[in-house]
């Protein structure tokens, strides 16, 4: 019987990672329903539990996802059918300005009628260029014709793919009752899906509630800048992140700081960041990534600096790194496994956090390329993985928790000039 139920369990988890193959949402679905319906509609069934809440009432039963872990006290929202009506940011408005809108249209536009608008551009020559280096199954696919919503469509199902568990691991995940789409949410913070099985019922369900009331905060910190009806927002702080899908990684919270603004600019990053793993890992896998610059750790509670990597698959936990940048060693350890190398010619920083070994003495000279140890679980860390982070100066900063401020530098503009300086 102990047999049979679980060679049932492997039957649905194998459904449930095929099912991986079609997109969770289509574009036309993107940010089509306004925050003020959202809290409207929740209050109008607030003496009501989440399924009868779901059952009731349409609104609700279009943004809703399936919650994990019987969650029935906080309702899991599919932030992406959310018209984000923060207002546009001087990046956005310049990508409209390039598409030839004045600035009398502008001036009516929200951050959610920019992503709408922008989904129907198509992709210039270099874009599709660029697509088919981060995604080779297209290579030979005539892709000329796609618009910056039919990249978001594919990279919505393809990262899904390209992030999801085995079968034994979606088996596992069904057993317990995660859903597919929280457990590559908690990849953020635990790297991997063996990480994610290892953790208690009750921490995973913290973590999972802590993202569900986030999505739920940005919702009503939006509608405060739709209707002056709308109630207070819940969550102040929340209000300076911005909801991207990011290329080769997945939908994630951006502080509008971090310079991600866009898919237009993310698909950009994304090429730094696979130019930034393959001189990383000595590769030409595409690339693993838990948290990018400026994302939200819904479980430290703060914004992310720099960028965490992921071993490709195959590699050994603590496999060789090599040197994305050059110049003077300074400073290694530090109690979180620091390798800090500091570049004269553009005074800056670039740390790796996490090693387990360094191949290079403090002052020696680092060039790109150069083996400089091993990638690792030092520190505060939930799992072997490398964190790369740009800091202006001689010196490396470390986030306060929910500070929800960037301290550290956008890496992609110096990963490209290391790259291509080398």
């Amino acid at each position: 019987m102990k047999n049979k139920k679980r060679l049932l369990s492997l039957i649905l988890a194998l459904c449930l990672c095929m099912a991986l193959a079609a997109p969770a949402w289509a574009a036309d679905e993107f940010g089509k329903i306004m925050p003020s319906e959202i809290i409207y509609a929740l209050d109008e069934v607030s003496t009501l539990s989440d399924s009868e809440i779901i059952a009731n009432n349409d609104i609700v039963s279009q943004i809703t996802k399936p919650a994990s872990l019987d969650i029935d006290n906080m309702i899991n929202i599919d932030i992406r059918k959310v018209h984000q009506t923060y207002p546009l940011l001087d990046e956005q408005i310049a990508l409209l300005k390039e598409h030839n809108y004045t600035d009398d249209e502008i001036k009516q536009f929200d951050m959610g009628d920019f992503f709408n608008i922008e989904s129907t551009w198509l992709l210039t020559p270099s874009q599709v260029e660029d697509v088919k280096y981060l995604y080779p199954e297209l290579e030979t696919v005539d892709i000329s014709n796609w618009t910056i919503g039919d990249l978001v469509e594919y990279c919505n199902e393809a990262d899904s793919k390209k992030y999801a568990p085995s079968v034994i691991e979606a088996a596992a995940l069904f057993e317990r009752n995660i859903t597919l789409d929280d457990a590559q949410t908690l990849l953020k913070e635990y790297g991997s899906y063996e990480n994610i099985l290892s953790q208690s019922d009750e921490q995973l369900e913290e973590d999972i509630k802590s993202y569900y009331q986030f999505n739920i905060s940005n919702i009503y910190n939006m509608c405060t800048y739709e209707s002056n009806d709308c109630p207070p927002a819940q969550n102040p702080d929340s209000s300076i992140y911005i909801g991207i899908q990011f290329p080769g990684y997945q939908f994630d919270w951006f502080h509008k700081d971090s310079g991600t603004t866009s898919i237009t600019v993310a698909a950009s990053q994304a090429m730094s960041v696979q130019a930034a793993y393959e001189c990383l890992y000595n590769t030409t896998a595409s690339f693993r990534v838990q948290n990018l610059h400026g994302t939200y750790s819904c479980n430290r509670g703060y914004t992310h600096e720099g960028i965490d990597f992921g071993k490709p698959a195959g590699y050994s936990e603590n496999c060789t790194i090599y040197s994305i940048q050059s110049g003077n060693l300074f400073k290694t350890g530090d109690g979180i496994g620091k390798f800090s190398v500091y570049s004269n010619t553009l005074n800056i920083t670039a740390s790796y956090l996490h090693m387990s070994a360094f191949a290079v003495s403090s002052g020696k000279q680092v060039t790109t390329g150069m083996r400089e140890g091993n990638q690792g679980n030092v520190g505060n860390s939930k799992g072997a993985h490398v964190h790369f982070q740009i800091d202006s100066g001689k010196e490396y900063s470390i986030a306060s928790g929910g500070d929800n401020k960037l301290e550290s530098l956008s890496p992609y503009f110096y990963i490209n000039w290391f790259l291509s300086n080398r």
